[in-house]
């Protein structure tokens, strides 16, 4: 089984390479270091019967003010 990681927002879209498979699991973890980090993570996985259709999607938006600190973990079944 394979996984696809995909960051995307209404200026940059970019392939996320740090995540870990754990058989049919994996799990990227994703940091917004300013205002323009906020967005869609969205997630493929593709195994021997065919790729996934529609991925899953995980909107990584600013629950108060920024600081700096903030920690998003998202998980693809």
């Amino acid at each position: 089984m394979t996984f696809r990681w995909l960051f995307n927002n209404t200026v940059d879209s970019f392939e996320m390479k740090s995540y870990v498979i754990n058989g049919s699991q994996s799990v990227a973890s994703y940091v917004p270091h300013n205002r323009g980090n906020y967005g869609t993570v969205l997630c493929w996985a593709h195994n021997i019967i065919g790729k996934q259709k529609e991925p899953c999607a995980f909107s990584i938006v600013a629950a108060g003010e920024f600081n700096g600190k903030l920690f998003e973990r998202t998980v693809c079944l």
